[in-house]
């Protein structure tokens, strides 16, 4: 008895270490600095070690077996690998970076160690960052095939993105100028809660809001079951409305309203495409009728049109001018240059800093900001690690939002996670095209462990039974 004892509290230590690594990553300004990110990486690390000693006395803590991910994991690996060799001094000078010649023959010193990627310490932090992300996505996979620790991570994600909005609206509006401690510079007419970039923002409170409205509607089957299927028998369910959902409620109403406020197109379009998915999956995957899913969708557009009236004045005057601002068609233009330049080696993962200087052009006025992103992640990454990897590693996401969008159709129950992490990777990739949100680091880290959890939950218990 003992002995079991100290087993559950060893499980229970290590997923709430786990769980309280990803709630919190978002708050030391997206954890983009050096040492919030490196804090981040080493509390994952600790996560892993506490699961591992986990499942070593608790062996059903091995959840998902490794048949089930062989395939996404073969092709990250290959991609880490290659990563890692754009950074190794190691291979042969013929493949180097053009710049390591150039600056061997302006030293004249032809013993200068070189690498394919312009930046190897840039690239050896990539492959610290995405270790990471990989890490989170694991332990979420693992923990999240019980149906209550899948349940408690949405959970915490929904109520934890309700407190950074609560935060970033009391911030914002009471005309603080701050951010956290430090003082706000940039973006001072939109809200930004604990990160520095609206855009940024909105897609963490977009995968909080689509959590948030995922869980509600669990509930709602529940609490009201049929109810959207008439006006009348809406109205007369609204006295069973339990207080959990309520609680969502206002948790979706929340996190909405500080979306609006970031004034983020990007962010609050494909929010709003992300719900969109959500309520087809559902629909298709017969857990909503189609009067419930007609009857969802207005209730939606109807919450959405109250709360846009009252947060949306600022974001209405910037969708009226074009998404694509000529500044980022411009940063597109050195990415795909870039990518010219060295299809299939690329110039080295984490190095866009460096090749902005190398491909800018007269195109960019003299006195233009230095971009560290090419404010578009397929373009950034491609050019950073080449055609193959890229496609390697963006199919490998492919794949598991597409095992998401099965388990949505093909599961009867506990199909809500799947279909959210469908809708959230239906956001992240949408919004991966204007803006490089997955790149930060607490952004990404909710990401993987909300599709983890998706992805855990995307197989029926008698699929994973017999290995399919």
């Amino acid at each position: 008895m003992a002995g079991q004892t100290t087993n559950s509290f060893i499980i229970a230590v290590s997923f709430w270490v786990f769980l309280a690594t990803v709630v919190l990553a978002p708050l030391p300004y997206g954890s983009v600095h050096l040492w919030s990110y490196s804090l981040l990486s080493i509390l994952v690390g600790i996560s892993l070690v506490l699961w591992a000693v986990a499942a070593l006395l608790h062996e059903p803590l091995y959840a998902v077996h490794v048949r089930h991910y062989r395939i996404p994991a073969t092709l990250f690996a290959i991609v880490l690998v290659w990563v890692f060799v754009q950074g190794s001094p190691a291979v042969p000078q013929s493949l180097h970076h053009p710049l390591w010649t150039d600056l061997r023959s302006a030293l004249g010193n032809p013993e200068i160690p070189g690498a394919i990627s312009l930046n190897p310490d840039g690239t050896s932090l990539l492959i610290a960052r995405l270790g990471t992300y990989a890490a989170v996505f694991w332990l979420a996979m693992q923990y999240g095939r019980s149906a209550e620790r899948a349940k408690a991570v949405f959970w915490a994600i929904a109520a934890t993105g309700a407190i950074y909005a609560l935060y970033g609206i009391w911030a914002h509006l009471s005309g603080s100028g701050k951010i956290l401690f430090a003082d706000k510079w940039a973006y001072h007419q939109s809200l930004t809660s604990t990160f520095v970039n609206r855009n940024h923002y909105a897609v963490f409170a977009g995968m909080g809001l689509i959590t948030s409205v995922a869980l509600a509607i669990t509930y709602l089957k529940q609490d009201m079951s049929g109810a959207l299927d008439s006006p009348s028998r809406f109205v007369n369910s609204l006295e069973h409305l339990s207080l959990r959902l309520v609680v969502l409620i206002a948790i979706a109403i929340v996190i909405a309203s500080a979306l609006l406020l970031t004034k983020s197109r990007g962010g609050s379009i494909g929010t709003a495409l992300g719900l969109v998915v959500l309520i087809i999956l559902l629909r298709t995957g017969g857990a909503l009728g189609r009067r419930s899913s007609l009857g969802l969708l207005g209730v939606i557009l109807a919450s959405g049109l109250v709360v846009f009236a009252f947060s949306g004045g600022g974001l209405a005057s910037r969708i009226a001018d074009t998404l694509l601002s000529s500044d980022r068609e411009l940063i597109h233009h050195v990415a795909k240059e870039a990518i010219a330049a060295a299809p299939f080696t690329g110039h080295g993962a984490g190095t866009f800093p460096a090749l902005f200087h190398q491909y800018r052009d007269a195109a960019f006025p003299a006195i233009s900001p230095a971009y560290a992103s090419a404010h578009g992640v397929y373009l950034e990454f491609t050019a950073e690690v080449g055609l193959v990897a890229a496609g390697l590693y963006f199919g490998m996401l492919l794949l598991i939002a597409t095992r998401c969008f099965i388990g949505a159709r093909n599961r009867r129950r506990h199909q809500v996670y799947p279909a959210a992490g469908g809708a959230i990777a239906a956001l992240i990739a949408f919004h991966s095209y204007f803006d490089f949100g997955p790149q930060i680091p607490g952004i990404a880290v909710t990401f993987a462990a909300l599709l983890g959890v998706a992805y855990a939950q995307s197989w029926s218990t008698v699929d994973v039974g017999r290995g399919q």
